[in-house]
Order: C-alpha cells, then structure tokens, then sequence
C-alpha cells in the first residue's frame, strides 16, 4: 500500500478535518461568524434608517458619491453626523455649494429634524437671507470676524430652543 498503513488511511472520528479534506469550524467560530452576521445586518438597518430621516431611500447606501447630487451628498453628510445621537448639529456652509431649491430643502431638513429630534442646530453660513429665514436667532461677526456679534432676532419658530 506504499507505505501507508491502514490505520492511518481512513479518518479519524477525532481529527478537525472531515472526510472530505476541509476543516471543521467548531461551535465559537461559528458563533463569532453569527455574531458578524448579526452586526452587519443591524449596521443595514440603522443606516437605511439614517438614509430614510434625511429624505433618501436605503438604495442610496450603495451609490458612490461621484452618482449623488450635491443636495444628496449633503444628507448623506447630515445622516452620518445623526448617527453618533447628537444634541447639537454644527453645519459648516452646509448650503454654500447647493443651488436654491437645494439649500432650500437641506434647510426645511434640518428644521425637520429639530422639531423631531430636539436638536439644537448651529449654522454658519455667508448666506445671511437664507438662513435668517431659516433661525430663531442670528448672530453676525462684523467684517473683521472678531466680537462684537451683532444679534438680529428672526421669526419664531415652533420649536423652543
């Protein structure tokens, strides 16, 4: 038989391979594989719920960001900072490079999200009609960005601050 005994020939009940050569997981292999299965599929859903509170479909996770829209690519940016759960959005010239209509719905957004969500949402912007048609409170610098502020009281909105 070339050398090979019979006893070494068939398997063993006891080896970590199968009959078939591949190796056996064993139980925490297959636990810890549960568990990434399980992550991956809770990470889908909170991002799908992320996609859907800033106006975009679960389909939008897929897309690179060279197939967004600008006012896209902003939600996007808008649901990435929701999901660390914060009460305060601090939104750099969110609007600066978004047509009107755009900056417009990125503005009802997150006027939206402060009504459900009771943030607290600080904008800095050189867009001074738009987002005091936007705030409950506008603060301006003067024009060499250093105090004093200047403060202009805008419409209430019907969200307390």
């Amino acid at each position: 038989m070339n050398g090979i005994t019979p006893s070494t020939a068939t398997p063993r009940t006891t080896s970590p391979r199968t009959t078939s050569g591949a190796r056996s997981l064993g139980a925490a292999p297959r636990q810890r594989l549960a568990a990434v299965v399980d992550i991956t599929d809770r990470c889908g859903e909170r991002v799908a719920e992320l996609l859907t509170a800033v106006g975009l479909t679960p389909d939008h996770a897929a897309r690179h960001p060279h197939e967004l829209s600008g006012g896209q690519r902003q939600r996007v940016s808008v649901a990435r900072a929701l999901a660390a759960e914060p009460d305060v959005l601090l939104c750099d010239e969110i609007t600066s490079a978004l047509d009107a209509d755009a900056a417009d719905g990125i503005m009802e957004l997150l006027r939206g999200l402060r009504t459900d969500r009771g943030l607290a949402v600080v904008l800095v912007s050189h867009d001074l009609p738009l987002v005091s048609a936007h705030a409950d409170l506008l603060l301006t610098l003067n024009g060499t960005g250093r105090a004093p502020l200047t403060e202009h009281r805008t419409a209430p909105s019907p969200v307390p601050n």
